[in-house]
């Protein structure tokens, strides 16, 4: 599952018109500790990249925001090599006040737009009292969005990509996933090929150091969320001197291996997806039923129904067990989608797939006319550089799908990392028991009913990182930052004055992020 907010930006538009953004897998990373000792200048001749001048120009068709293209090597070993170019925004501080710099932000995924997220989501997300100090800047990172994206099947063969069953039950099934997951494997070594191997959460954060440095900041001042977050603690590990003020918003472990980063995360999906049906089986519109036992059960005959049997749609595509698992899963990141989760079950019920359409299409980022972004395939792209060879393997793979299964009988058969075992491009090592040592203070905040990114996890990180505060909320949903004046007067606090809230700090905010 792709660990994203900016998904969820879109899933909330969608359900704002009445119809309806990542964890695909959670960020798998291997190799060796770094304690946060490297690199704090630019690396030997790299340094034409950092005396860059940005040449700012109005957003096409977004009023009040600017664009510009940010270059960057390819390959931080060859900078006289080839050259990508970033495709960069921002949002203009507002107030008169002295501003404070730029805030960069990442939205998560890995593969979610940076762009999009400062066109959308970043306004409703981050306080006025913020963007009124603060340049709000947004990085299509490599491989995402507008820099040199990741590109694997076409939007026709996406769509029969994603009718194949990935909870075969027979050995022709098997035959078809495995099939398809080479073919797709094979798409985006064909269609990608130059840029794969340099996606990577280390090149990633060289890149916003470069950012960093284009827009005349001394230190970076950093708001992720996330994916985003494990990009900040990559950040703070290789760049520790240039850290300023940096939030990390629903936070992930990169010390996991990829089997028990897979099975935590589906404790938090399970978790989450509970706390759906316990508020559903409360209301008068709910259609399963009165108590948890029997609400999870009639779900179960559901998706097992849909194993052999597509609903159909208005919007024309069945809706197999595979889309419904996926379109379920999307109530699981913000109770902001539970309404629109309980009429799709409704309608699901009653034999129209409808409504699940509607949500497997928004998880998966599928316009109304059929286009795809490239989030899911820049997610995949970026999971499988960074997951240790051993780990890639359909024996590895297997293993790790039998026991989210274990852990979620609905939802531990996505088996969406399987184009893994057959990615051509040798993994690469990031840091993952990150310490920061020597970065100035890191702000976390995580919801305790987080299913993507589990508060296990941050209460991990904080406990590992050399200078950290973690702010808990008590709340179900995926995105803390926005949702009300404990969390926000926390986190502006930091960001606009760099006071750090005391250790142990708890919320309860319920709101909206969007």
């Amino acid at each position: 599952m792709s660990a994203g907010i900016k998904a969820m930006g879109g899933i909330a538009a969608v359900l704002a018109v009445g119809v309806v953004a990542g964890c695909s897998s959670a960020p798998k990373t291997g190799g060796a500790s770094t304690s946060g000792a490297s690199a704090t200048v630019p690396g030997t001749g790299v340094g034409r990249f950092y005396g860059q001048k940005p040449t700012w120009r109005p957003c096409e068709g977004k009023s009040g925001f600017q664009c510009t293209e940010i270059e960057v090597p390819l390959d931080y070993a060859k900078p006289d090599g080839r050259t990508i170019r970033l495709a960069v925004n921002r949002l203009p501080s507002t107030g008169s006040a002295r501003r404070l710099g730029s805030l960069l932000t990442n939205p998560g995924g890995p593969g979610g737009s940076g762009l999009d997220y400062v066109f959308s989501s970043a306004q409703k997300q981050i306080t006025s009292a913020v963007r009124a100090r603060y340049d709000v800047i947004g990085i299509d990172p490599r491989g995402v969005g507008k820099s040199s994206p990741v590109r694997c099947l076409g939007d026709a063969e996406l769509d029969v990509y994603y009718t194949v069953d990935t909870t075969p039950d027979t050995a022709a099934e098997k035959a078809r996933l495995r099939t398809a997951a080479q073919q797709y494997a094979s798409a985006c070594q064909a269609n990608s090929g130059v840029i794969l191997p340099h996606i990577s959460t280390v090149d990633a954060a060289r890149d916003m150091d470069v950012v960093r440095a284009v827009l005349g900041d001394q230190k970076l001042n950093y708001l992720g969320l996330s994916y985003g977050t494990q990009l900040g603690q990559v950040y703070a590990a290789t760049f520790p001197g240039k850290v300023g003020r940096m939030v990390l918003d629903s936070v992930v472990d990169p010390a996991l291996d990829a089997k028990t980063s897979a099975v935590t995360q589906m404790v938090g999906v399970q978790r989450a997806f509970e706390a759906f049906v316990d508020d559903c089986v409360k209301r008068s519109d709910c259609p399963l039923g009165t108590d948890r036992a029997a609400g999870l059960q009639k779900v179960a005959a559901l998706l097992k129904k849909l194993d052999g049997v597509p609903l159909q749609s208005k919007q024309g595509r069945p809706v197999n067990d595979a889309d419904a698992r996926i379109g379920l899963v999307t109530a699981t990141y913000s109770p902001e989608t539970w309404q629109f989760t309980r009429q799709s079950l409704a309608m699901a019920f009653n034999g129209d797939g409808s409504g699940l359409r509607v949500l497997a299409d928004a998880y998966r980022e599928r316009g109304p006319q059929g286009a795809y972004s490239n989030m899911q395939a820049a997610n995949l792209a970026i999971g499988c550089l960074e997951t240790k060879a051993a780990e890639r393997t359909e024996k590895a793979t297997d293993d790790t799908l039998a026991a989210t299964v274990r852990t979620s009988p609905l939802f531990g058969g996505l088996n969406m990392g399987l184009p893994c075992a057959f990615w051509r491009v040798p993994p690469v090592r990031i840091p993952h028991e990150i310490t920061a040592k020597g970065a100035g203070p890191i702000l976390l905040v995580n919801n305790t009913g987080d299913n993507a990114t589990p508060i296990e996890w941050a209460r991990a990180v904080a406990r590992r990182l050399d200078r950290a505060v973690l702010v808990t909320n008590q709340a179900n949903g995926h995105g803390v930052y926005g949702r009300g004046p404990c969390v926000n007067g926390a986190v502006d606090s930091y960001l606009l004055a760099g006071t750090m809230p005391p250790k142990g700090t708890k919320c309860q905010d319920h709101g909206s992020l969007f």
